[in-house]
């Protein structure tokens, strides 16, 4: 105990962090060793090294203290100290020499010649060896200049550390960004993961990032009150959050995050920013690019580029189809046959940046075409032409058509009760005025171009994206009675849809009927509602007529409570108020209950108040709750009866008791379902039924004034009087 103890009180005065080597024939031979050092050095940093690389460890890792395990090799010891005196001549590195065994005082003397600052030896008690490094830990440490020094070299160290650290994690950020095919949510996925290992307590540190509906969390994550938030701009606008929290909170560290932790979430928060950007950016140059090839591919029109040494580059479909293939022709020698350009050719003033809409007519053929020409810039600087071509004959044609059809189509749908939609591409192409009424929308551009899934709540999005999708051909399809849609201003209303496939102006589309079946659908639920509850009564007569002189846990069969089990059922099957009047025995409380669990309220509470038992100066309290302060021993917040018997029922016992004071406050409640918790100004309400009893004379309580009369007709809608056993 005494070497504990002295061992302790030198650990607490050693506040100082020290670099330990230990120097062994076989790192496997010392594990006893270094594991019940590292238990009482624990402010130290141990390696352990075998001879052979020893030295070469203090070249490059020069410890603050070298322990030697001489293991009775004293011919090893004695070279090493000397090599490491050649190595280190002002023998800055200082060297204990650790011996089970004794040592000859001729070999002493050579160690401590050698260079040994200590030797202990003949003992295998770590203990004694741990004050040994302690006690000379505490003589270098004691050094001012050494001691100054060393701290200046773990502050630039330690400065240095959370500088790689952090440029790691803007290094991984980076080179997330940069892996070919990875999503938005893959990188910001990867980011938050890069956070905590690049803050000074990772062990502790957690980060969680929230783009739009999504979040990203680091492993290990929990929401903690330590925590520092960071905002996400993208394109100038707020777009998400990073935030940094500690599962626990730091000691000595009052401002929970270190300044540079602060700046680093600043940085990766407009480096994120700057991804998203860059991201959406290609997200919409991806989608145009392939957009545009689409609209090439499927477009009539004839399309060409061609290069400003006149050469055809690229022609699509309809262009190949109508005039043949290129076959890497000038456009002077594919369409003129010609052997130089044309002397009313204008590639060079469309090249220099104008653009040109003309009429041609192609006399090999017979045709008039529609041309636009406007420059197009390449990638590499140059600049093309881009010609598109329309047969003016067959557009016409076409166009006064497609006119004929719209204005046919047009009055169709305008002479209609029901909503007209043309989904195309899951967006809306068209409606009519009805369907503008039935959403309840001002104009029909309004809709347009939106998207089909915007107008369904969010549990039918799904399945409304099926109907209005071309290749959807499930027959249930047509089989889905109603759909909750939702209006311009937020309401929820039932539709039918009908649905059909057709094609307009060469795209596929869904064309549909819409019906509000909203009134139809409340209608059928009320009557299912109505039927449920008919058939809850009709069971709960059918128990009471089975067995008359037992009726929810009344015994009975006299006439008189033939009367009360009638009268129970009466009120079993009303939401208004009952007063059960009688003799103290009698059982009001079991006429209660039964009239409870034979309502619909059978599962919602069933509060029990005795109004006798609440003193005065606290029955608004009881009844309403109270706020936190709002009078002496308010120490916390507290709900009353009335938020407890919400939706359910209050039973009041002895409610002849209540006070004409309390019998105001409660009426209020009683009519309105609104209340006022104690010390608070806000409305609350609570839709309970009360159920009340006593055994006094309600009507000479009343004759006398101390009953209300609009208390007492409020409360008694139906009364129920038990009559006594004798």
């Amino acid at each position: 105990m005494v070497i504990e103890e002295v061992f302790f009180d030198m650990a607490a005065k050693t506040d100082h962090l020290s670099d330990i080597l230990i120097v062994v024939s076989s790192p496997d031979a010392t594990n006893s060793m270094v594991s019940q050092l590292k238990t009482y050095l624990p402010d130290s940093i141990i390696f352990v090294c075998p001879y052979e690389q020893a030295l070469d460890m203090v070249r490059v890792h020069p410890p603050d203290i070298i322990v030697f395990d001489m293991n009775n090799d004293s011919d090893a010891c004695l070279t090493f100290l000397h090599n490491l005196k050649m190595t280190d001549p002002e023998q800055h590195v200082s060297v204990i020499v650790y011996c089970k065994e004794k040592i000859g005082h001729r070999t002493y003397i050579e160690l401590l010649k050698a260079g040994a600052a200590v030797i202990s030896e003949n003992h295998t008690n770590y203990y004694m060896l741990a004050l040994q490094i302690r006690a000379l830990i505490r003589e270098i440490t004691d050094t001012p200049l050494i001691s100054t020094l060393k701290n200046q070299y773990r502050n630039v160290k330690h400065e240095l550390d959370q500088r790689i650290k952090e440029l790691q994690c803007l290094y991984g950020i980076a080179a997330i960004r940069e892996r070919p095919g990875t999503s938005l949510d893959e990188i910001l996925q990867g980011i938050v993961n890069l956070i905590p290992p690049a803050c000074q307590q990772p062990e502790i540190t957690c980060a969680r990032i929230s783009m739009g509906y999504q979040e990203f969390t680091s492993q290990n994550f929990k929401a903690t009150p330590w925590k520092h938030t960071c905002d996400i701009q993208v394109n100038g606008e707020w777009g998400g959050t990073i935030e940094l929290f500690y599962l626990e909170q730091p000691e000595n560290h009052r401002a929970f995050f270190f300044q540079r932790e602060v700046n680093l979430l600043k940085v990766i928060g407009e480096r994120i920013g700057r991804i998203a950007e860059r991201v959406l950016a290609e997200e919409s140059l991806r989608i145009e690019g392939k957009a545009i090839v689409n609209i090439l591919k499927s477009m009539e029109d004839m399309v060409c580029k061609i290069t400003d040494h006149y050469t055809i580059e690229y022609i699509n479909p309809s262009f190949e189809k109508e005039f043949g293939r290129v076959n890497n022709k000038t456009c002077y020698e594919y369409f003129y046959n010609r052997e130089t350009p044309c002397p009313s050719c204008g590639l060079e003033y469309v090249l220099s940046g104008h653009t040109v809409h003309r009429e041609l007519d192609f006399p090999w053929n017979g045709k008039t075409y529609d041309i636009l020409e406007t420059p197009l810039k390449e990638k590499d600087g140059t600049v093309s032409k881009l010609s598109i071509l329309r047969d003016l004959s067959d557009l016409k044609t076409a166009q006064k058509d497609v006119e004929e059809r719209e204005l046919l189509y047009r009055n169709l749908t305008e002479s209609v009760a029901d909503g007209v939609v043309l989904v195309q591409d899951r967006k809306i192409a068209f409606v009519n005025s009805a369907f503008v009424r039935i959403f309840n929308y001002n104009t029909t551009d309004e809709l347009i171009g939106k998207s089909v899934s915007e107008l369904f709540d969010k549990h039918f999005i799904e399945i409304a994206l099926k109907i209005f999708d071309t290749e959807s051909h499930d027959p249930d399809l047509n089989s889905i009675p109603w759909l909750t849609a939702i209006t311009s201003d937020g309401k929820e209303i039932w539709i039918a849809i009908n649905r059909s496939v057709i094609r307009l102006k060469s795209k596929p589309g869904i064309l549909a009927t819409i019906r509000d079946v909203t009134d139809q659908v409340m209608w059928e639920k009320s009557i299912q509602e109505e039927t449920e509850k008919l058939r809850k009564e009709n069971i709960k007569l059918k128990n009471s007529i089975k067995e008359r002189y037992k009726f929810s846990g009344i015994i009975g069969k006299s006439p008189a409570m033939q009367k009360v089990y009638e009268l129970i059922l009466k009120a079993a099957a009303s939401d208004a108020n009952v007063l059960v009047l009688g003799e103290s025995g009698t059982g009001k409380d079991l006429v209660a209950r039964a009239i409870h669990d034979m309502s619909d309220k059978a599962d919602e509470p069933f509060v029990v108040i005795n109004c006798g038992a609440i003193p005065e100066d606290i029955a608004e309290s009881e009844f309403f709750g109270h706020r936190k302060g709002s009078f002496t021993g308010a120490y916390s917040d507290k709900t009353g009866f009335l938020h407890a018997a919400n939706n359910g029922t209050l039973f009041l016992d002895e409610v002849a008791e209540l006070s004409l004071n309390m019998q105001v406050k409660f009426l209020r409640a009683l009519e309105s379902g609104e209340y006022t918790p104690v010390g608070d100004t806000r409305l609350f309400k609570s839709n309970f039924r009360v159920i009340a009893a006593t055994n006094r004379n309600f009507s000479n309580m009343v004759a006398e004034g101390l009953i209300r009369e609009d208390f007492y007709y409020r409360i008694s809608v139906i009364p129920i009087t038990i009559a006594p056993f004798f």
